[in-house]
């Protein structure tokens, strides 16, 4: 169950990179610019008290470092990249996907219109989905951060669920909330799938779940669980 649905974009042009500093909700960063492009940013953030969702593109390259929240997951992937990223010191390409232990710490530089997405989810939420998609739990850093490289199709499928979910937040549709669970399970497919994770049954049922998520993102009467009202605040 959720609490009070936010949803809110922070639009900055030339702004002074102290602004950013709570940009990931609970999580304490700091941002520095790497020379001397248009300081811009598009934000955009969702919650309902168990999801959190954060991404953004910034027009310039930049220098991030700071620490994440003490009791949730951050699961992080590259939309969109000029080139690859690097994160506590490894490269971060768009086609894989990093997950970052509970008070873990953040070192992330990225080259300009980097578009990235952090999503804040607890342990036992993440696990209790996994569950129920896989009937297995997932193997997660307890500290610190793993990477992990999808199979292409799971990874595409993240892509095209994240798209549909950020779309909904914008018309401000009581379906984003069915879309939070579509969301969720795609990450766990895409986790699932990174190699030497999963048997070969384990892999088999994973594709029967990746394939339910594509009927229900095409379908007009989602059977997720989902509240008869979404409660959210004004765009900002």
């Amino acid at each position: 169950m959720g609490g009070t649905t936010l949803y809110r974009t922070l639009r900055l042009h030339r702004f002074e990179p102290e602004m950013l500093a709570d940009v990931v909700s609970q999580g304490k960063l700091e941002h520095f610019l790497m020379g001397s492009e248009p300081c811009d940013v598009l934000h955009e953030h969702w919650e309902d008290g168990v999801v959190l969702l954060d991404h953004a593109k910034y027009s310039f390259k930049a220098w991030v470092r700071g620490e994440f929240s003490d009791d949730r997951l951050c699961i992080g992937f590259i939309r969109d990249h000029l080139s690859p990223c690097w994160i506590n010191g490894t490269e971060v390409r768009i086609d894989q996907i990093v997950v970052f232990a509970e008070h873990s710490e953040l070192a992330y530089r990225a080259e300009r219109d980097t578009h990235w997405v952090a999503t804040q989810v607890s342990r036992e939420y993440l696990q209790a989905m996994t569950l129920e998609m896989l009937g297995r739990e997932l193997e997660l850093p307890t500290q610190g951060m793993k990477k992990y490289e999808p199979l292409p199709e799971t990874m595409a499928q993240l892509r095209r669920v994240f798209d549909d979910f950020t779309m909904l937040l914008r018309r401000d549709e009581v379906a984003v909330e069915c879309y939070k669970e579509m969301l969720i399970f795609a990450m766990v497919g895409a986790l699932a799938s990174a190699p030497n994770r999963s048997s070969n049954a384990e892999l088999a049922r994973l594709q029967v779940a990746l394939q339910t998520v594509k009927r229900l993102r095409h379908s007009s009467s989602p059977i997720w669980r989902c509240p008869t009202q979404a409660e959210t605040l004004p765009v900002c």
